[in-house]
C-alpha cells in the first residue's frame, strides 16, 4: 500500500514543469552527462558487468535448495582459492546433462530473505567455466571468467549469453515507476557506489535494464524530498530488479524506503533494452 503523501509528492514530483523537474531529478545536460559518465566508467555496459550483479532467486533445484541447478564446484586442491584459467572440477548431481564445450555459469549466495511472503535467495554469478571432459557424475573444466571468489561448494548452470551494449543517452521516461527498496545485497555498515539494491518491480511492471532511480529515505512513513542515491538497472526479473548504485547523497538507506524512475536509457543502435 502506497502512502498518500508519497503518491501526492510523486505526482508533484514527475511534473513536468521546469522548477518541478529540477527538485526531481537535477536532470539538466550537466547532470545527466555526470550521470552518462559514472555508468560508462563500468567497461561500457559489458556483459560481465551485467552477469555479476547479485540478485533474487525464487526457485528451488530437485533437491528443494534456493539455488540454480543440482551440479556443484569441488574444492581446489588443498583449500585454495580457485585464480583465472585454473582447472576446474565439478560434482554433478542429479543427472544433469551437460556436454564437452559448454559455457557454466557459477552462483554463490548471500542469505535469505522473505519477501511476499515467499522465501528467495540473494545469489551472484561469480565465475565462468568451460567443460574440456565430461562423465556421467564428474567433469572438468577452466575456469575463463572471475567475478568474485570461487572456493568450492557453489552451484552452477549453463550460462547465459549477454551481449555488451553501449549506451547512446539518458532521456525522459515515458511511464511513471515507484518503487520500494527490499534489501542491500551485500552486508556492509553503509552503502557504498556499485553495492547492490533491489527493488520490489521488475518487468512485469513495465522496468527495464538501463533505467535510472532515485532513490528517497523514508522516516514515520514521509518521504524525504532530497534524493539519497541514484541507482541503475542492471538486472530486471518479472517481478524485482537490481540496482547498481551510481551515486550517493546519503549513506544510509533501509528496506522500506522509495524509489522513483527518472530516466531511461537510449542504447546504441537506437535500442531501448
Amino acid at each position: 500500500q502506497i502512502n498518500p503523501e508519497f503518491t501526492s509528492k510523486t505526482a508533484e514530483l514527475l511534473n513536468t514543469t521546469s522548477s518541478q523537474k529540477e527538485t526531481v531529478t537535477n536532470s539538466s545536460a550537466n547532470a545527466d552527462s555526470m550521470l552518462l559518465s559514472i555508468i560508462r566508467s563500468k567497461d561500457h555496459l559489458g556483459g560481465s558487468f551485467f552477469k555479476a550483479v547479485p540478485f533474487l532467486w525464487f526457485t528451488r533445484n530437485n533437491s528443494g535448495v534456493l539455488m540454480p541447478g543440482e551440479s556443484v564446484v569441488n574444492a581446489p586442491p588443498e583449500n585454495a582459492m580457485y585464480q583465472l584459467y585454473d582447472k576446474v572440477t565439478l560434482s554433478i548431481r542429479n543427472n544433469e546433462l551437460y556436454k564437452v564445450g559448454d559455457s557454466v555459469d557459477i552462483y554463490n549466495y548471500f542469505h535469505v530473505i522473505e519477501h511476499n511472503k515467499t522465501r528467495a535467495n540473494l545469489i551472484k554469478c561469480v565465475g565462468s567455466i568451460k567443460l574440456t571432459s565430461v562423465e556421467r557424475n564428474r567433469a572438468t573444466g577452466q575456469l575463463y571468467k572471475v567475478y568474485d571468489k570461487v572456493v568450492g561448494g557453489e552451484y552452477l548452470m549453463k550460462a547465459e549469453l549477454l551481449k555488451s551494449q553501449e549506451i547512446d543517452t539518458l532521456v525522459a521516461p515515458d511511464i511513471s515507476i515507484q518503487a520500494t527498496l527490499i534489501t542491500r545485497a551485500e552486508e556492509t555498515e553503509s552503502p557504498h557506489v556499485f553495492q547492490t539494491l533491489i527493488i520490489d518491480k521488475g518487468s512485469q511492471d513495465g522496468v527495464r535494464v538501463g533505467d535510472v532511480f532515485a532513490m528517497y529515505r523514508v522516516k514515520d512513513g514521509v518521504m524525504s524530498r532530497d534524493v539519497a542515491m541514484t541507482g541503475y538497472t542492471a538486472k530486471v526479473q518479472t517481478t524485482t530488479s537490481s540496482l547498481t548504485i551510481i551515486k550517493m547523497s546519503d549513506n544510509k538507506l533501509s528496506p522500506g524506503d522509495k524509489g522513483i524512475l527518472f530516466r531511461r536509457t537510449v542504447f546504441k543502435g537506437g535500442g531501448k533494452n
